[in-house]
């Protein structure tokens, strides 16, 4: 294996609607091997795994949905235990949080597709113990490095900050702006922190739903709902957010594809 290839890689998801285009879009390249998988009970974990012709093997776990509530198991424990379980299964010599994200005001667009270059905690404040118990709620983990498709594609590399609310406090983002991320969302970080813990290095693809405005932000602290960006002619929010949700899960069924082609090793 060369330097930036892998022989199995483990990508980690947590919503079955931004995994199922990706799967949808390596059925079409790779050899499916198993498809929609229950394992691991009680978690409602769900696995699919391909090989490629060529040789090279990539597992999609996703996290599945809760069985009390009855929706997508996101946030930072069910991506924890999702890598825990996926690594112990498939052994991968990679783990790859894919998903998407919101972007810092100015940092990005909607649908614009980022290789993580580094890992953050934004809501895990331990501040006035010491020093040590501070950095380690922060957890600051450096992503590997990922390879530019055959094609060339340019990519940007960002700083991803998680927590586990869907839309921040005020000191969420002035821990975000202190550490330099760029794009926020909810189980990266977790899912790094796990792959560190079985000496498997881990990397990330992140595509923008939102963009955060400097207003928006205020009205967050006020306690108001999240604005569209941009906001929606005829006010409604939910479409707007949906539309741009598509957008985003589009980008990465798009991009990753052809990013595991350069990235998964060939005999």
């Amino acid at each position: 294996m060369n330097a930036d290839r892998y022989q199995r890689v483990l990508i980690v998801m947590a919503m079955r609607g931004e995994a199922l285009p990706l799967i949808d879009a390596l059925g079409r390249s790779w050899q499916s091997v198993s498809a929609d998988e229950a394992f691991e009970p009680p978690l409602p974990l769900r696995l699919w795994t391909f090989r490629h012709a060529e040789g090279g093997e990539v597992g999609i776990v996703v996290t599945g949905e809760d069985p009390l509530h009855g929706v997508d198991s996101v946030a930072t424990a069910p991506a924890a235990l999702a890598t825990h379980a996926g690594i112990g299964r498939l052994e991968p010599d990679l783990v790859l949080t894919v998903g998407t994200a919101g972007a810092l005001p100015g940092q990005a667009t909607v649908g614009q597709v980022f290789h993580v270059g580094g890992f953050r905690f934004h809501d895990r404040r331990i501040v006035g113990v010491t020093d040590d118990f501070e950095r380690y709620g922060v957890y600051p983990q450096d992503a590997a490095a990922l390879p530019v498709p055959a094609d060339g594609t340019p990519v940007e590399t960002a700083i991803v900050s998680t927590g586990n609310a869907l839309n921040p406090v005020a000191e969420d983002f002035r821990s975000m702006a202190a550490h330099g991320a760029i794009l926020k969302e909810m189980e990266g970080a977790a899912i790094a922190w796990v792959a560190a813990l079985h000496g498997v290095p881990c990397a990330g693809v992140k595509s923008v739903t939102n963009v955060y405005t400097e207003a928006g932000i205020a009205g967050l602290a006020r306690g108001e709902p999240p604005a569209a960006d941009p906001p929606e002619p005829d006010g409604d929010e939910a479409a707007q957010f949906q539309r741009n949700f598509e957008r985003a899960v589009g980008a990465l069924a798009d991009y990753v594809p052809r990013l595991l082609e350069a990235l998964v090793s060939r005999p």
